[in-house]
């Protein structure tokens, strides 16, 4: 619960399944599998199986985070996602147009926990 090596959704790897110029070009964010990754991630507490395998298990890494860091005063937050990607894309009126509103909805999800 809350393992790191777990929360690449199902994926071996995104570095591996990108191997290509995606990733040294750095369009790796546009490739189907980031964008599946982000849509899929940012709605995940709106899922039960998602909030479950995905949500749930971040969270409880979140929490551990703060934990281990909450007596160290030179810590002052934990950042949930550095720059994260958008999502949704190719589907950009149906999913993508939504990305932040959805991103600003699993923020809130965490931080109710």
């Amino acid at each position: 619960y809350g393992n790191p090596q777990l929360m690449n959704l199902g994926n071996p790897s995104i570095r591996l399944n990108n191997n290509d110029a995606a990733w040294s070009q750095g369009t790796l964010l546009f490739t189907v599998q980031v964008q599946n990754f982000a849509h899929r991630f940012w709605n995940s507490h709106l899922d039960e199986s998602d909030r479950k395998n995905f949500f749930d298990p971040y969270v409880a890494f979140v929490l551990h985070l703060c934990r281990v860091w909450e007596r160290q005063s030179n810590v002052v937050a934990v950042e949930l996602f550095n720059e994260p990607p958008a999502g949704g894309l190719p589907e950009l009126f149906q999913k993508a147009v939504n990305t932040r509103h959805d991103l600003f909805g699993f923020y809130g999800e965490v931080l109710k926990v």
